[in-house]
């Protein structure tokens, strides 16, 4: 699970992307070809998000970076991205929260505590 600052646009690495047909890795595409889906923690589809940047990395893996109002709300979100019969699905969790709850997660682990002791701190409250 990745962590994400709500509002705020993200780069994320996509990947690797793997052929529909053989499972080898797919480094030639040039622009974004599928569709990422953001969904909540209740499996709604909030739509369709066409990144602002992508380009090519290695061994499959992309890199894509999206606007702030794909994190608009606290709380759990998947990124999917899949193009059907190209490649088989891709997707990243991420768990979005506020910029005072993210600096508080970066501290607590350069702290050496631990990400369920932080998160049973936050649920609190």
């Amino acid at each position: 699970m990745q962590y994400a600052v709500v509002n705020v646009s993200n780069r994320l690495s996509i990947g690797p992307l793997l052929d529909f047909n053989d499972l080898s890795p797919l480094e030639s595409l040039v622009s974004q070809n599928g569709t990422f889906q953001s969904l909540t923690n209740t499996s709604t589809v909030l739509g369709p998000v066409t990144p602002s940047a992508w380009g090519a990395g290695t061994g499959g893996h992309y890199v894509a970076v999206l606007a702030g109002s794909v994190f608009s709300q606290v709380g759990r979100l998947r990124i999917e991205f899949n193009s059907q019969g190209i490649y088989i699905p891709v997707w990243e969790d991420y768990m979005v929260m506020t910029q005072e709850a993210y600096d508080s997660y970066l501290s607590y682990g350069a702290g050496g505590t631990d990400e369920t002791q932080f998160l049973m701190e936050v649920s609190r409250s």
